[in-house]
């Protein structure tokens, strides 16, 4: 598997490697990684997702991996938009999924916006914003 594979990400800085079990979603692309770490990356191209957008992922991820929580990595695009009642559903589902949450951001537009995020829906999970994605892993293996 190489970048040509997936030619439309916003980000290479975190990529699966050959025989990792991708899944393409709306917005991003995401998988596991060796240590277990769920690891998500978006298109270059913003693609504006809805609420139901949301609960449709959801329902898929129930399916695929049950209830079981995770420690997960998100790369943050700077631009993507986000409506109060988008964040505020977010800050409802992601406890019942998430036992840690590493955010990526090498913008300091992306890295300002989950952080307000974070800031006005504090969670019952540890989470933490960072620009180098081996320090966020490191990081997450502690949670695992």
């Amino acid at each position: 598997m190489d970048r040509s594979d997936f030619p439309e990400l916003y980000s290479y800085d975190l990529f699966p490697e050959e025989g990792d079990k991708v899944y393409v979603e709306k917005s991003s692309i995401a998988w596991f990684d060796k240590n277990g770490i769920y690891i998500s990356v978006p298109f270059k191209e913003i693609v504006p997702l809805t609420i139901d957008d949301i609960k449709l992922s959801e329902e898929n991820w129930l399916k695929n991996h049950g209830t079981s929580k995770i420690c997960m990595i998100s790369v943050v695009h700077p631009q993507a938009p986000s409506t109060k009642e988008m964040r505020d559903y977010m800050a409802l589902i992601l406890p019942n999924y998430l036992k840690a949450f590493a955010l990526i951001s090498s913008s300091a537009l992306g890295r300002m916006a989950a952080n307000i995020f974070f800031g006005l829906k504090p969670q019952s999970y540890p989470a933490k914003m960072f620009s180098n994605p081996d320090k966020a892993k490191r990081w997450l293996i502690n949670y695992l």
